[in-house]
C-alpha cells in the first residue's frame, strides 16, 4: 500500500532519486496494553481448569528491552525506511516494518533492506545509514557485497575491532563519506 500511495507517485515526481538513493533506516519500541500471561476465562472461574485456561488478546506479541525508557515491554518492534530530499526538504517513509519485540534493530534492518530491494528493483541504493545498533562485520559486509555503502555509527561501548576495520578502509577514498580527504570514516 505505501508503494502505491507514497513510493512510486514520489518517484514520479522526482521526489525520490531512484539513480542515487540514500535509505535511513531505524527502529522503536510500540508497547501494547495485553497482559503476557493472558486473561482468566470466566467460565473456568470455579473449576480445575482456571489457571490453564486463558484467552491471549495479543498471542504475537513478545517482550523487549526499550532502551529509551530503560526497561522491558510487552510488544513489537516498528522500523521504518525513509529517503530525505534535499532539494524538497523533506524526509518519504518508504517502507514500515512491524516485527516480534524480541527481534533486534540489526536483523531487521537488513530485512528491511531485502525486502526494499526486492518491492523496487529499478531503485539503485548508494548509502544505508543505520544507528549504531547496526554496527558489526555482517551489515558492513552484506552493504557492500550489494554495492551500498554502509553509513553506521560506530558504537563506542565495543572498542576498536579490526574485523569493521577492514571495511571501513574500503570507504577510503574520494567518497563524500571520507570528505574527499582520503582517509576514510572517523569517530566524532
Amino acid at each position: 500500500m505505501l508503494k502505491a500511495i507514497v513510493v512510486n507517485p514520489s518517484i514520479e515526481k522526482g521526489l525520490i532519486d531512484k539513480d542515487d538513493l540514500t535509505l535511513s533506516g531505524d527502529g522503536t519500541a510500540i508497547h501494547i496494553h495485553s497482559d503476557a500471561r493472558g486473561h482468566h476465562i470466566k467460565e473456568y472461574m470455579s473449576t480445575d481448569k482456571f489457571d490453564i485456561l486463558r484467552r491471549y488478546s495479543d498471542p504475537s506479541a513478545t517482550y523487549s528491552f526499550d532502551s529509551d525508557l530503560g526497561s522491558y515491554y510487552f510488544g513489537y518492534t516498528g522500523y521504518l525506511l525513509g529517503v530525505h530530499s534535499e532539494a524538497d526538504k523533506i524526509d518519504l517513509p518508504v517502507s514500515l516494518m512491524i516485527e516480534p519485540a524480541r527481534d533486534h534493530d540489526s536483523t531487521i534492518s537488513i530485512k528491511a533492506l531485502n525486502q526494499f530491494r526486492a518491492l523496487y528493483p529499478e531503485v539503485k541504493v548508494l548509502n544505508y545509514c543505520l544507528d549504531s545498533a547496526s554496527d558489526n562485520e555482517a551489515t558492513f559486509a552484506l552493504c557492500l557485497d550489494w554495492n551500498i555503502t554502509p553509513v553506521i555509527d560506530l558504537n563506542g561501548r565495543r572498542g576498536e575491532r579490526p574485523e569493521i576495520r577492514n571495511y571501513i578502509y574500503r570507504l577510503q577514498g574520494d567518497s563524500p563519506l571520507s570528505g574527499g580527504s582520503g582517509n576514510g570514516l572517523s569517530r566524532f
